[in-house]
């Protein structure tokens, strides 16, 4: 059983195999955002909400030369969900959640993209469907799309897409 010993708790970019305090993000997540972009991500979204089907269509280009393995991931995310949260002055019975993971295309580890030598200027296309449930709310669900090292898991960039916009 994971028990990371206190909440909230995470890592920025897989940087660590443990959890650490959130109060050490911030830092972090600016050491990352100072670092050249090696990626880009068009990311586009149709909707059909009579069909409640989504198409996706993320078109990818590398910005450097890379060699390795590189997947993209998919997930589909809500928004705007009351429900209780534990915290650690005991449970808060009406909390608001964002990005509560409900759906993902190519597992949790994404599709292969790329492989081998990569060079500047090299585009990909990854196109899908997927029906979402008929629970979600369509105007607070969002696809997330994010380019990973398939060797290490660190994100060399992430989108996010409303399927409503």
């Amino acid at each position: 059983v994971y028990d990371p010993g206190y909440v909230p708790c995470g890592t920025v970019n897989r940087s660590t195999n443990k959890a650490e305090f959130y109060t050490t993000w911030a830092g972090k997540i600016e050491t990352y955002l100072a670092e050249p972009q090696e990626a880009n991500i068009l990311l586009e979204t149709t909707f059909n909400d009579q069909t409640l089907s989504l198409d996706v269509k993320a078109d990818v280009e590398f910005l450097v030369d890379l060699s390795g393995n590189y997947n993209l991931c998919f997930y589909v995310v809500e928004s705007g969900i009351i429900a209780p949260q534990l915290s650690d002055t005991g449970d808060i019975p009406e909390y608001q959640h964002e990005h509560m993971l409900r759906d993902s295309y190519g597992g949790a580890w994404g599709l292969e993209i790329a492989a081998g030598d990569i060079t500047v200027g090299d585009t990909f296309t990854e196109e899908f469907e997927i029906i979402i449930g008929s629970g979600l709310v369509p105007e607070e669900t969002s696809v997330i799309a994010f380019i990973t090292d398939a060797a290490t898991r660190r994100v060399l960039q992430a989108e996010e897409k409303h399927i409503t916009e």
